[in-house]
């Protein structure tokens, strides 16, 4: 398609314009095509399931200790930060939880086992 343009573009002004303004006003439309291209590239922001507002939330990053707000879709953090930073993956159907400045702490669940007491306990089941 790019061609074609530049073909009709070369038809209509090939005889008033030089072989070098030709080959200058090519390259500038390539240049726009590929800047065009690249930016219809960037994805979408996600959307969160759920965002995490007001609250006090401790990141064990020593580079940002405390935020206020974090988004998750499914069972993933899309992102953690300031309310307006995270409000940028409200979608129609995200669930905001406000918080009111309560604590957070990321954690898992471990049923802690010893060894030793946990293989025994199922010898004797």
């Amino acid at each position: 398609m790019l061609n074609r343009i530049l073909l009709t573009f070369s038809n209509i002004a090939y005889s008033s314009i030089k072989a070098s303004q030709m080959k200058a006003i090519h390259s500038y439309i390539l240049f726009i095509s590929i800047c065009i291209s690249l930016l219809s590239c960037k994805s979408p922001t996600p959307q969160a399931d759920r965002i995490v507002m007001h609250a006090n939330i401790w990141t064990g990053n020593k580079e940002q200790p405390r935020a206020e707000a974090l988004a998750i879709a499914g069972d993933t953090i899309l992102a953690i930060g300031s309310s307006s930073e995270i409000l940028k993956f409200k979608g129609s159907k995200t669930e905001i939880i406000d918080l009111q400045g309560k604590f957070v702490s990321p954690g898992f669940i471990d049923s802690h086992v010893h060894l030793l007491m946990g293989g025994n306990s199922l010898l004797s089941v």
